[in-house]
This record gives C-alpha cells, structure tokens and sequence, in this order.
C-alpha cells in the first residue's frame, strides 16, 4: 500500500469526508481527547503490538514532523545489542507472548491471556525474568524520549497493557535505569506512565477526534 493514494480513493468511492493517521499517532489523540492524556498537553503513547507504535502531543497538538515520520520508535536502535535489532523487535509485545507461551508449553504461542495467567499463579523465575527484561527495555526507550522531548505523562497501549503487571513492571524498571545513572535521575524529570484508559479503542477514538477537528 505504499504510495497508495487510499485518502482520495475511499473519498472518491464514498462521497465522504476522509483522514488518514499512523494508528500509534491515534492513540495518543484518543487518550488526549478522552483518557488519562486529556489535559496534558505534553505527553505521548507507546503502542505495544507486532512491533511499536508512539504519538507524541507537544503543546496540544499531535506532532507529525517534517516527513510525517514523528513517532516511529520502532526504528530506535539499541547500540548495546550485538545483532542488528531496532526497538520495533526489542519491544514487540507479540515476541513476548510468544516466549512466555513456549516456556508454559502452550498449543497457542500467540495465547496471551493464558500465558499471563500462567505468569501470574505460577510465580515461575524463567517467566518473570521475561517479563523483566522485556519491560526494562520498554522503560529505556521511554528514558531516552523523555531525555528529548520532557514530557509530562505517558500511556502504554497495545492489548498486552491492559496486563496490569506490564505497566507496572515497565514503572519499576524506569526507575531501575534511575537507579543506574543518578545524573539522569537529578536531572530528567520522571513522567507519569499508566496504561491507555481507552484500551485498544483509544486509536479508532483519536481517529475520530482528527476527523472532527
């Protein structure tokens, strides 16, 4: 669908008004619109999924960049990795069920809710050092976008956020990396990072708000 002028064509089909926007950019709409973005001007979304998604809200307004490109934390690189991976891999919360789905033994690797109930009764050491590590590298990515942009609150969305261990796991980290470098702690001032209030609706709900505003 690259270069696919799909805007013109649905609008040319059905005689209706029609927007397109990166879904990671719709969720931070939806959240500032309607969930726990609303009032804070300076603030973004980390979607979870196949890969990453992110918005980020500066002063008030949805921040597209010069290439419509703002927001791709997926393309962030993480030099410590010795293999070529981008944060899109890193952070993909479809990679993370799939590990702890094979670690239970589970028919359905992509079985998310089974593999977190799992995680949650079984108090497994191997599990949870997934869930650690996972969230860790969560918790960097937002550090260093943070460190760039001062932001005031940040919502983690993706239907893995609505665990509520992975927020909180992701909260304990950024405070883990805190930790690590007392520099940054002193100096960066710590967002407040919560799950979407809108779920996996926050998106369709952002759209909306761009098709109205």
């Amino acid at each position: 669908m690259d270069g696919l002028p799909l805007a013109h064509l649905l609008k040319q089909k059905f005689g209706l008004p029609v927007t397109l926007e990166n879904d990671g950019k719709c969720t931070a709409l939806g959240e500032y619109w309607q969930g726990n973005l609303r009032d804070k001007p300076n603030s973004g979304a980390i979607v979870l999924g196949t890969a990453v998604g992110g918005g980020l809200i500066l002063d008030g307004k949805i921040r597209a960049g010069a290439h419509l490109q703002s927001g791709e934390v997926s393309f962030m690189i993480d030099p410590a990795q010795t293999q070529r991976i981008v944060m899109g891999d890193q952070c993909s919360a479809v990679k993370l069920i799939n590990q702890l789905a094979k670690h239970f033994d589970l028919m359905d690797i992509n079985d998310g809710k089974t593999a977190f109930k799992y995680l949650e009764e079984r108090h497994d050491l191997i599990a949870n050092q997934l869930l650690v590590a996972y969230c860790r590298r969560v918790a960097s990515m937002i550090l260093n976008i943070q460190a760039i942009t001062d932001l005031t609150n940040f919502v983690i969305g993706g239907g893995i956020s609505q665990q509520p261990s992975v927020v909180a796991t992701i909260n304990q980290e950024y405070d883990y990396w805190l930790e690590q470098y007392p520099s940054v702690r002193d100096t960066v001032v710590r967002p407040e990072i919560l799950a979407a209030k809108l779920g996996n609706s926050a998106n369709l709900l952002g759209a909306l708000y761009l098709l109205l505003n």
